[in-house]
């Protein structure tokens, strides 16, 4: 790498020269770190669209580099040598770097099946036992049966279907994983993760002319589809002009290793937040607890001192009672009596004293105490 030095408005001249994508690739420093050197140093740079209407032939004026006061140190950028491919620093691909280098003899694919796993064998068998049925909705296709790797393709692609689920197959276990089958979903077990996972042949609407209703039929097109993760956003790898799925076995074993790590990140993400939920709940649930038994005492607290306060208010009428009685010259033994009877009903009644009436008896659940 040479190192190059540039003024404010050298760098002005480069990035109003080429897009920022592709003076990443020349220097090593990404779009983003030069958007900001010139957002630092008062560069403007290109609005959306302007490359594009350059590439059409357009005349477009560029922004005028703004006069500053400011005396701006040059920059420096290292020039890179070679073609960098950076698709190569993305984890994907440097995991299916690793695949290829770890397994290599795996990712041949054999022209015949030899020695296939019995999943395979099994599914290979049901594939080859049945016509493909005119009248479903996807024409010209097989498919295996319940409890068997899931695969639907065409006669003509059962045989390439088999060889590479059963390299893929092998691969997976090579690698310590594992395929499930429940009912009619497949999956790929990594780490414990499951990811749902079938192997089709893609389809092409073709027209039936004559036809009002269903003019339309979907006809096998000798392209075959690696669907997965079909339980959150379908995911796919196809056959393509230039790679077929075979050629991608390590791109594929990779795509589902990093997903399966998604996963248990996810699952992790998710029981952090369900314990910190609980936590949470459980904090609540002490609070509204201590609440309640506050407010518990509380009520407890008005209830004893209303009582107190009417058992006082017995006493001072009781005596009342008995003085007006001596006044009046009218005290007696009904008046004593019943000076004894509501004395002991106030006692009875007041929380501060520990009175037990004789037919009343004590009443601790209507009078409870706090202290």
């Amino acid at each position: 790498m040479g190192e190059i030095n540039l003024t404010r408005q050298q760098l002005y001249n480069l990035v109003w020269s080429k897009p920022l994508s592709k003076l990443a690739k020349e220097y090593s420093i990404s779009d983003n770190g030069l958007r900001k050197i010139c957002k630092r140093m008062n560069i403007p740079l290109p609005q959306n669209g302007h490359w594009q209407k350059v590439n059409y032939g357009k005349k477009i004026k560029p922004v005028r580099l703004p006069k500053t006061n400011i005396i701006y140190k040059s920059i420096s950028l290292s020039k890179r040598t070679g073609k960098i491919n950076l698709d190569e620093q993305t984890p994907e691909t440097r995991l299916r770097k690793q695949i290829e280098k770890e397994n290599k003899d795996l990712l041949i694919i054999p022209e015949k099946l030899t020695k296939p796993d019995v999943l395979v064998r099994n599914a290979k068998r049901t594939l080859k036992s049945k016509k493909p049925n005119n009248y479903s909705r996807q024409i010209g296709i097989v498919k295996t049966d319940f409890n068997e790797l899931s695969i639907a393709v065409s006669p003509s692609n059962i045989i390439r279907a088999a060889i590479f689920m059963d390299c893929f197959i092998k691969l997976l276990r090579a690698r310590n994983h594992n395929i499930e089958i429940n009912g009619n979903t497949t999956y790929v077990v990594i780490n414990d993760e499951k990811i749902n996972f079938r192997l089709v042949e893609k389809c092409k609407r073709v027209i039936v002319p004559g036809r009002i209703y269903n003019s339309s039929e979907l006809h096998a097109n000798d392209k075959l589809s690696i669907k997965y993760d079909e339980s959150f956003i379908e995911k796919e790898v196809m056959d393509s002009k230039t790679k077929t799925i075979e050629d991608r076995l390590s791109l594929i074993i990779a795509k589902l290793e990093l997903r399966a790590e998604e996963i248990t990140k996810e699952n992790i993400r998710i029981e952090k937040w369900h314990q910190e939920r609980l936590r949470k709940e459980a904090i609540e649930d002490v609070i509204k607890k201590r609440k309640k038994e506050e407010i518990k005492k509380l009520e407890t607290l008005i209830s004893n001192s209303n009582l107190h306060f009417e058992a006082n208010k017995i006493r001072t009428y009781v005596k009342m009672l008995v003085n007006h009685s001596k006044q009046e010259g009218k005290i007696n033994i009904n008046v004593l009596e019943y000076k004894k009877w509501a004395l002991n009903k106030a006692n009875w009644i007041d929380p501060l004293v520990d009175y037990e009436d004789d037919i009343l008896n004590k009443p601790e659940k209507l009078f409870p105490q706090i202290i």
